[in-house]
């Protein structure tokens, strides 16, 4: 395997001639070859060397990043308390508020109630009177019709004798 050296100096080929010139150009491809499993070596050290940076790097920054998360946590945990608490502290005002006006209505519609009661109350003591003054005008009329039904039980067999006697 021949390594091609792009500009070999001029000069050093004059000196060294055709056949120097092929020997160092044999002797840097025998020194890169035997050179390159080293030279790959301590490439692939530093590139582990580096990755072991990077993944350090890479770890601090996700322990920071969990250190943050947790914090965010931590914080949205005590605003959502403290929001939950508002939010509990507005409910029972509401709350409260809807007990106050649920109790005021419900006075309002005893009052209501009551009045129309004491209304109803009124027409029925009224009705109840018509009744009565009905009840009594049928217990006067039912007297007299069994006074007149009596008479005339009564005065019928009376009156038939009366009648016979005088058509003879």
């Amino acid at each position: 395997m021949r390594v091609h050296i792009p500009k070999f100096p001029h000069k050093l080929e004059e000196l060294l001639g055709r056949q120097g010139t092929d020997e160092v150009v044999d002797f840097l491809n025998e020194a890169f070859y035997e050179n390159k499993e080293d030279v790959v070596q301590v490439v692939g050290d530093k590139f582990d060397r580096r990755i072991t940076e990077e993944s350090s790097k890479l770890r601090a920054e996700i322990g920071g990043l969990r250190i943050e998360m947790k914090e965010m946590k931590a914080e949205l945990k005590a605003e959502l308390k403290g929001d939950i608490f508002s939010l509990r502290s507005e409910l029972k005002e509401d709350i409260g508020s809807l007990r106050s006006e649920l109790k005021e209505d419900i006075g309002s519609l005893r009052s209501d109630m009551e009045r129309g009661f004491t209304g109803l109350h009124r027409e029925i003591a009224g009705i109840h009177k018509e009744i009565s003054g009905i009840h009594k005008d049928n217990s006067s009329q039912t007297k007299w019709l069994l006074a007149v039904f009596l008479a005339a039980g009564i005065l019928y067999p009376l009156l038939n004798q009366l009648m016979i006697r005088f058509a003879h």
